[in-house]
């Protein structure tokens, strides 16, 4: 077998055999095996739903996804099961969206086959109905067009029976192939009703709509200066945590996170819990998306915080349409029948709900604790006990009775004063092409950069930049969870192809392993996570760290730090 040291500087690419457990030395591809279980599916929800007086099963995975079972799916439009599992298999389009995954049944946990509920209009469109019967034929068809939309809002109103659901506006103006709103989203815009609702204007509303028509247009930048505080990693430890990490307080029966600092962050007013099933809903609904939110809301909150024309009260005006815009969402366009050009018509309702969820979230989340603030040249602890942002919503009224939010005011909770107060500053540059990382296809990558801006950040004074990190401890931080089940042939060149996409797009200046491995050898993962590796930010980061931490220095004591 042929391996090539993994010494990656600058541009060069990674080159490199992977050699598994077992002797194959090819990279698992799990779509190569047919309905088997993806490494990262796992199935932690499942409902049975109604649908056109049928009994469908429908499973929510970790990722977010919606799955149904074909058997059921088969046997509701009258079709062959076999036949058509054998047809998905050999279709390119379809067979990517199989899963084999673990259901409940009367006969106890078994295995069936499921297809991505996304899937579902590709799947019928493609069925032969020459010699169907008409009824059977207009029942697909129903299944084709509303199955998707329908089926997605049955299983999570199914899943929290005690929230109404916020009806969706009209026809959804985007293909039925699209990945669906992620989990939860229309039971947790319940918590909002003024979406629902026409709102009372207050002269406050009034003052805060008059602010938000200032805001300029979202700029172009390349990068984002967000804080960075100890309550921000808490923050994204929470939110990126496995469910299971969570923990109930006996004595007080709610739920916590307790991060790597020692801070703990509760779903809900500690002092006021949430039900336990409610706040479990919450936190499932937790993601990559809600800590890239966070991260735009408060760098777009420094941005504007002294600027009294877009801020309140040490909030900023935040419109919606700008977290899509540095999350890299593009706008539904549509071609109309006179003419050949395409047409803008804004972003798509479910972007915009994502977002809502994603505010909503961050508002319930609380901080307890103590953080270090240095005061005088010492280190003082100080107690924290609120909520991680302030929030306000903007809204504007749509049609009739009904409304939706058009911006917030944000702003730090109090936890931030103690900071200010004692000239403690902390925010990291984050670049632009981080938050346009697909929270699932990108996933590894996305959880490293934003490991990777805060560890920047504290060495950014010391210039320590080159100091190494073990695998292990780079994945811990990062809230990856290692696979230590399919280490090597599949963990590994998942974790290797992040790094690498993340040098290649200039998020990261170089990536270099310091320590040799022999992948010739039997279970070399075990090396593989003990090595050690350089990974540098771009010069053009260290630069700018460098020029803004010699300016908060006095004259005689500002120096070049060697690098």
């Amino acid at each position: 077998m042929h391996s090539v040291p993994l010494y990656i500087g600058g541009r060069k690419a990674l080159m490199e055999d992977h050699a598994t457990e077992g002797g194959n030395n090819l990279p698992h591809n799990p779509q190569e095996e047919p309905g088997a279980l993806a490494p990262d599916e796992e199935v932690i929800s499942q409902q049975t739903v109604q649908f056109l007086d049928d009994s469908l099963l429908v499973l929510l995975t970790a990722s977010d996804r919606l799955y149904i079972s074909l058997p059921n799916l088969c046997a509701a439009l009258t079709l062959n099961a076999r036949g058509q599992l054998q047809r998905i298999q050999r279709t390119p389009g379809l067979v990517e969206g199989l899963r084999l995954l673990p259901a409940r049944t009367r006969g106890g946990t078994q295995r069936l086959n499921c297809l991505w509920l996304e899937k579902l209009p590709a799947w019928l469109s493609g069925l032969h109905l020459r010699g169907t019967k008409q009824a059977s034929r207009a029942k697909i068809k129903q299944y084709r067009d509303q199955g998707v939309t329908e089926i997605t809002r049955l299983f999570y109103a199914a899943e929290s029976p005690a929230l109404p659901m916020l009806p969706i506006q009209g026809t959804l103006p985007f293909p039925a192939t699209e990945t669906v709103i992620e989990s939860s989203i229309e039971t947790m815009m319940t918590l909002d009703p003024t979406l629902t609702t026409l709102p009372t204007v207050t002269p406050d509303q009034q003052e805060l709509r008059a602010l938000m028509t200032q805001l300029p247009y979202i700029p172009t930048s390349e990068s984002l200066v967000t804080t960075s505080y100890q309550e921000d990693r808490a923050i994204r430890e929470a939110t990126l945590a496995r469910k299971v990490e969570w923990e109930e307080e006996p004595e007080f029966q709610r739920m916590r996170y307790i991060a790597s600092n020692k801070l703990h962050v509760y779903f809900g007013d500690p002092d006021h819990p949430l039900e336990l099933n409610e706040a479990l809903e919450r936190i499932r609904s937790l993601g990559e998306s809600t800590i890239l939110t966070a991260r735009i809301l408060l760098g777009l909150w420094n941005i504007r915080r002294c600027e009294r024309q877009l801020a309140k009260d040490g909030s900023a005006a935040i419109r919606v349409d700008e977290i899509l815009e540095w999350r890299g969402v593009q706008k539904h366009s549509r071609t109309y029948s006179l003419s050949e050009k395409r047409f803008s018509d804004g972003f798509q309702w479910k972007h915009k709900q994502q977002v809502f969820l994603d505010v909503k979230l961050l508002e319930h989340c609380y901080l307890r604790g103590h953080h270090t603030v240095i005061v005088r040249g010492r280190a003082q602890r100080f107690r924290i006990n609120g909520p991680y942002l302030r929030v306000t919503s903007v809204e504007k009224v749509k049609t009739g009775e009904q409304s939706e939010i058009v911006g917030y005011f944000i702003a730090p909770g109090a936890w931030i004063n103690t900071y200010e107060e004692h000239g403690n500053i902390f925010f990291a540059e984050i670049d632009r092409r981080v938050f346009q990382l697909n929270p699932q296809n990108d996933q590894l990558a996305l959880r490293i950069a934003l490991f990777l801006t805060e560890h920047w950040r504290q060495h950014a004074r010391t210039g320590q930049y080159a100091h190494p990190m073990v695998m292990r401890d780079l994945l811990t931080a990062s809230m990856i969870p290692i696979d230590t089940r399919h280490l090597t042939n599949r963990f590994v060149p998942r974790v290797e192809a992040a790094l690498m996409k993340l040098l290649e797009q200039g998020v990261v200046g170089e990536v270099s392993l310091l320590t040799p491995i022999d992948k010739q050898k039997a279970h070399w993962g075990r090396d593989w996570l003990a090595s050690e590796w350089r990974i540098l930010p771009p010069s053009s980061l260290i630069s700018r760290y460098l020029d803004s931490i010699q300016s908060e220095l006095p004259e005689g004591r500002r120096r070049r730090t060697s690098y």
